[in-house]
């Protein structure tokens, strides 16, 4: 039983999992539960030779003048009550917002708190001050030098020579991101050039991640529905153009970190609407990744901004925004986090579906890891005969094949790093990402503009002739939507699902 040791609490995962009611790899708790503030967002967690310390920003809301930067340790097994670290300035000392308070702890020390102050993102400065206890005295604020505002939301990195590399971003004039370096503790600074020009996608808040052969990966949050990664192979001198992942981003911020056994773990929102889902994400190489592990899912709730670190006892540790209204913590042991290399490793018998349809017969392998909740309501759904004849009603040449829905719940987004290719099987939704039921589609071209937007949850293993006739079938063409694109081709003789069975 692999047991999280804090400080003089050791307590097994198992336990606390059930004592809560949750995962057997997964331990939650609130930093705080009542606060001198009414709102708060944005937390960072570090590690201290003392134990974990964490802050955010808190205040009445975010932007208004009496956002602080509130700070919490544990000791003894808890988190101390909050106590505000920093205060914001305006021009001619009137108060003034803080934001994105950023944790570090170099490895010849001192405890770094990073934060910016300003009216807004576009206005920011940049401030730091030290702390020499491990967070329970700090010194007074120091800016940093003008056009510098050191790491914008995620922790920095300790390159040889003690350099500290950040991922920081600027908001004034469109969103760009860069990489901001100081070699002796953040009293001097050295910058790369933008890595965007500030037009679309704007891209802002990197965070990253080391490869196993000394490079650098900077993933980045944008507002173009999508997270973003740039490479470095040179100690982030330069980088390569931002390219588009297959993750969602609802326009919110990231975190990532990259273990001492090389695995590499992204905490995100898996959706493109809202913040209602965080999850982790877990890759071998940087590339190929695996959603592994769901630490929220509620509709039109805020589950936002993660930060992750590794502590020294190999565990993960995640902080993050809870309605805005307290900052959890959670940890999770890594060796739950099984990345999929390739999606091949390790397969266990398939699950498979198999349609019997008026044209032909296909098999469906079903990805109940990577969708488990999507795959169980579809397997009952079968075994019950929802779709026996029922036909698919969409068929779109270079697109997809539809069938079902409406009569079953609807389910949470599980989206997924699984590409839609030919003969791919998703959950298709009838509105918003939280609307899917019951309604499956085939797609009989690739079409990696779905990637990451709608849950794939297995992959035709049989039958690819039929998918060929059941696309070729003559339809009646009807556009509709607003702008008239949305495509709802009707087939003239209805191509029908006989039977469908699991095996």
């Amino acid at each position: 039983m692999r047991r999280i040791a804090f400080g003089a609490l050791t307590v097994s995962l198992a336990c606390l999992a059930a004592c809560r009611g949750g995962s057997p790899r997964l331990l939650r708790e609130d930093i705080f539960e009542d606060a001198p503030f009414a709102q708060c967002h944005a937390s960072t967690v570090a590690e201290t030779p003392s134990g974990l310390v964490a802050a955010w920003f808190g205040g009445t809301a975010e932007g208004q003048a009496d956002v602080g930067i509130w700070l919490s340790r544990r000791e003894a097994g808890r988190w101390t009550a909050p106590v505000e670290a920093a205060r914001g300035a305006a021009a001619g000392g009137a108060a003034g917002p803080c934001w994105n308070p950023v944790l570090f702890r170099p490895s010849a020390g001192p405890l770094l708190l990073f934060y910016k102050v300003g009216p807004s993102p576009a206005n920011w400065r940049g401030l730091v001050v030290r702390s020499a206890d491990d967070g329970r005295t700090w010194g007074g604020p120091e800016a940093l030098p003008d056009g510098f505002l050191g790491p914008a939301k995620n922790h920095p990195i300790e390159l040889e020579g003690g350099v500290i590399l950040c991922g920081s971003s600027t908001e004034d004039g469109g969103w760009r991101v860069r990489f901001e370096a100081t070699r002796d503790g953040g009293r001097s600074w050295t910058a790369t050039l933008p890595l965007n020009v500030g037009g679309k996608p704007g891209l802002i808040q990197p965070a990253l991640l080391r490869t196993a052969a000394g490079g650098l990966v900077a993933l980045m949050r944008s507002d173009a529905g999508r997270i973003y990664e740039s490479r470095s192979r040179d100690g982030g001198a330069t980088w390569s153009a931002p390219e588009p992942t297959v993750f969602p981003n609802p326009n919110a911020g990231i975190d990532a970190v990259t273990l001492r056994d090389g695995r590499h773990v992204l905490a995100y929102n898996p959706v493109t609407e809202g913040r209602g889902v965080l999850a982790l994400a877990v890759s071998d190489d940087g590339r190929n990744w695996t959603r592994a592990l769901t630490l929220e899912e509620e509709k039109g709730a805020e589950f936002s901004y993660p930060a992750v670190i590794e502590t020294a006892d190999g565990l993960i540790h995640v902080t993050y925004t809870w309605k805005r209204r307290r900052i959890r913590h959670a940890v999770v042991d890594p060796a739950a986090l099984q990345a999929r290399y390739g999606h091949d490793t390790e397969r266990r018998p398939p699950r498979v579906c198999v349609l019997e349809t008026s044209l032909g017969t296909m098999a469906f392998e079903l990805y109940a890891e990577d969708a488990p909740k999507t795959v169980t309501q579809f397997e009952a759904l079968v075994r019950k005969g929802f779709y026996d004849g029922k036909d698919f009603y969409r068929v779109v040449r270079g697109h997809v094949i539809q069938a079902g829905g409406g009569d079953a719940p609807p389910l949470p987004p599980e989206f997924n790093t699984r590409p839609h290719l030919v003969g791919t099987l998703g959950l298709g939704r009838v509105g918003d990402e939280w609307s899917g039921d019951s309604e499956i589609y085939v797609c009989v071209a690739p079409r990696p503009h779905l990637n990451g937007r709608y849950t794939v949850f297995g992959r035709t293993i049989e039958g690819f002739d039929v998918l060929e006739r059941i696309a070729a079938v003559a339809v009646e063409e009807r556009w509709e939507g607003p702008d008239r694109k949305m495509a709802m081709h009707r087939p003239l003789e209805p191509v029908v699902i006989r039977r469908a069975l699991i095996k």
